[in-house]
């Protein structure tokens, strides 16, 4: 066999590039893990904090039609005159305030609500389990604030009364972090 029969044979890359593609591929989720990868390493990771499969930046249009297909019904707008849809999550009254500026999807806020057969703690503690069996351990912030994909997921125990969950866009810079324990 000839030199240049052999640099046809398709037998698969080298060793040396399957090593390399995986020391690269455990450095990024090493990186990932302690909060150094750049946003273009994980930037696919950033994107699985949504709620009810929202897009970010979609307009309020396909807001309004998602939260309604996903049976949310709108109700008055909030203290602040923000749109708000109720509806059930996992069997807890919820409520949904989407952050829209400028046509574009911002941000969602969810406050779940305990029930008449659920206390405050049981509901908080149902809540941060399912978030930590889809998402890991969290980061704590603070007592009462817990924060998943470097701030892109935020937990807060509001008053004793609701769990707020905050969903951030990926490209949303706020340091890494929850805002406060009231964002």
């Amino acid at each position: 066999m000839t030199v240049s029969a052999v640099r046809h044979l398709d037998i698969g890359p080298p060793a040396y590039l399957q090593r390399r593609a995986l020391r690269r591929a455990m450095t990024i989720a090493v990186l990932a893990s302690i909060g150094l990868a750049t946003p273009a390493m994980t930037q696919a990771n950033s994107q699985q904090y949504r709620f009810a499969d929202l897009r970010w930046g979609a307009s309020e249009t396909y807001v309004k039609n998602m939260l309604a297909i996903q049976q949310f019904r709108q109700v008055a707008p909030d203290a602040n005159s923000d749109p708000t849809w109720a509806g059930e999550l996992l069997g807890l009254p919820i409520t949904v305030r989407p952050v829209i500026y400028d046509d574009q999807l911002l941000a969602v806020n969810v406050d779940v609500f305990p029930t008449e057969t659920m206390t405050f703690a049981a509901t908080a503690d149902s809540v941060r389990r399912i978030l930590v069996r889809n998402y890991g351990e969290p980061r704590i912030e603070s007592p009462n604030v817990l924060s998943w994909g470097s701030g892109r997921l935020c937990f807060d125990l509001v008053s004793g009364r609701a769990v707020n969950l905050l969903y951030r866009r990926p490209d949303d810079d706020r340091s890494g972090f929850c805002v406060s324990k009231h964002f």
